[in-house]
């Protein structure tokens, strides 16, 4: 036996090799169980038809449109291609990506003990892709944050490629999801500017905090939450002050840095730009990404959303519930407090400990940001898993008793997020999510879903699919309104317009007329509309009358109304 291995420090070597290990086992067995126990129809919807269309050869941004910058369209329509046109082939890659988020978690708190290395191993593995099993390119933006997050921690600064390797991740990042790549940007950039070190002036790294930071405010002017900038919006502000009275980076060294991070974002960006090119679509990609997108963001029921309502259904029922409810309130409190916390943490410890000056606090603060999107409990798990990685990595020089509370905290967070809030339907009131409310779930036995659902719901689309099957032919076009894509892709139909929902396609009374004129030359066997939809606009109410002269209406199933040609 070698002389390492012998006494303590076997032991030793035993629990370095099994904490992580069984941390792993839990994440597999979490990602196994629940990958296909739950779906959101809009949304799985857009993801399966884009990547069936281009499968069947459609050009993304030319004859289909979509919003997202690419990568997640082309990434989805490969693994179509590999597993079967099925929206669970989707979920495939993301189980496998919840067990590698949680072994990146836990080796970014490896340095801090094991105790706590676990905790945000079980952290990240409850709260990546389990509270919202979807496709969704917000897990795909948070894993590619986790790994700028380990080189920035793991590599030097004076590293040949490091700068490149991270500039090239932020593209990629942008690449599957526009906002969370410049949020994310923006925290690279503060960190570069925090831990760089050079002599002579301080001028252009100041100047970049000062951009940084109008950048930002303007955001968060724009979403006009104060709530929303007192919990998340205030914290990243408040660092890039810090680092700017803090820094160390003078202006030859920043100008290296930034060149080097600048040249691997646009080798990053390359791919998608040629890609465009070839194809002939690069100025309806730019379109579709930027201007139509924004379009979408202006839509009212994102605006009128508030973590104010989540935090004040949170506390009525951490007072008022039973105990389950009581149990869910305070889970909802404490993630709409862990930015805060760490916050608050990262500022009292910055200018005497090295702790909050690594990625994680700083990348973290940034990174939550992205969750004032649309201020809603699911737009706040996309980003809480990296906050209590954060607030344990801040909890690290803290005695004994404080590092105790961090982990307990955590874990009993992950308990209720597995417990309660894993694949549980969205369809109920906010207050039924706040509160924790389960439903029951079911194979609902339908074609290219092998999704668990709610029965109601599952009974609503058997109904819908032979009611396309009776009145359409399957290689006839069909028009969903406002938005439910899932609808074409269930039913192996496709839209006669290159747009799968009003709010991005019709974006005045001209695109109105071109979709009238398109579906002239080529009519759709069947209109299917959801007339309580929150996508309905006046655009979308503008170009259903319009039909209505051509179109009668046949039936209603399940708060869907079906129109056909009057001719039948």
């Amino acid at each position: 036996m070698s002389p390492g291995r012998t006494g303590p420090n076997r032991t030793g070597y035993y629990a370095n090799m099994l904490v992580p290990g069984a941390a792993m086992l839990l994440a597999a067995g979490l990602a196994i169980y629940f990958h296909n126990r739950f779906w959101w129809p809009p949304d799985e919807g857009v993801y399966a038809y884009v990547a069936s269309r281009l499968l069947h050869g459609d050009t993304l941004n030319g004859t289909i449109q979509d919003l997202h910058a690419g990568y997640i369209n082309l990434w989805h329509a490969l693994m179509m291609h590999l597993f079967g046109e099925d929206l669970a082939s989707l979920r495939y890659p993301l189980a496998a990506l919840t067990v590698a988020a949680a072994l990146i978690a836990y080796r970014l708190l490896s340095p801090a003990g094991r105790g706590l290395a676990a905790a945000g191993g079980v952290a990240m593995a409850t709260h990546f892709f389990l509270p919202f099993l979807n496709p969704t390119a917000n897990w795909y933006a948070l894993f590619i944050a986790l790994v700028i997050i380990a080189v920035l921690a793991g590599w030097p600064d004076d590293r040949r490629g490091k700068w490149e390797i991270v500039g090239f991740l932020i593209a990629t990042l942008f690449l599957f999801r526009q906002l969370s790549g410049v949020i994310v940007a923006m925290g690279v950039v503060a960190h570069l500017v925090a831990t760089v070190e050079g002599r002579g002036p301080r001028r252009l790294a100041r100047g970049l905090l000062g951009l940084l930071g109008l950048g930002l405010a303007l955001y968060l002017w724009q979403k006009g939450s104060l709530i929303g900038f007192a919990l998340i919006g205030v914290w990243p502000l408040l660092l890039l002050l810090q680092i700017a009275r803090t820094t160390g980076a003078g202006d030859r060294a920043t100008v290296r840095a930034m060149g080097r991070l600048i040249a691997g974002g646009i080798a990053g960006l390359m791919p998608i730009i040629v890609f465009h090119l070839v194809q002939g679509t690069l100025a309806t990609w730019i379109d579709d990404t930027v201007v139509s997108a924004f379009a979408l963001t202006g839509l009212d029921f994102i605006g009128r959303a508030s973590y104010g309502t989540v935090g004040i259904l949170a506390f009525g029922e951490l007072v008022g519930g039973d105990a389950a409810a009581r149990l869910n309130g305070s889970y909802w409190l404490f993630l709409l407090a862990v930015p805060p916390l760490a916050g608050i943490a990262a500022l009292w410890r910055w200018r005497d400990d090295a702790v909050a000056q690594h990625p994680l606090p700083v990348m973290a603060a940034f990174f939550s940001v992205t969750a004032l999107h649309f201020q809603i409990p699911i737009y706040l798990t996309y980003t809480s898993g990296l906050s209590l990685v954060a607030l344990l990595w801040l909890a690290a020089p803290a005695r004994r008793f404080g590092r105790r509370v961090a982990v307990t905290a955590v874990l009993a967070a992950a308990t209720v997020a597995v417990g309660w809030q894993a694949a549980q339907p969205v369809s109920g009131t906010l207050a039924d999510i706040v509160a924790g409310k389960t439903r029951p779930l079911t194979d609902p036995g339908l074609p290219r879903a092998s999704l668990w659902m709610e029965p109601e719901e599952a009974d609503t689309y058997r109904r819908l699919l032979l009611a396309i099957d009776r009145s359409a032919a399957e290689d006839a076009p069909i028009l969903t309104l406002p938005m439910n894509p899932e609808i074409y892709f269930l039913s192996k139909r496709h839209a006669p317009v290159r747009f799968y929902a009003t709010a991005l396609g019709l974006r005045d009374g001209d695109d109105v007329a071109n979709a009238l004129s398109e579906m002239a030359a080529l009519p759709p066997a069947m209109i299917v509309h959801r007339p309580d939809d929150k996508y309905n606009t006046v655009l979308s109410d503008a170009l259903l009358d319009a039909l209505k002269t051509r179109y009668a209406f046949w039936q209603s199933i399940g708060g869907f109304d079906l129109y056909i040609p009057q001719s039948r």
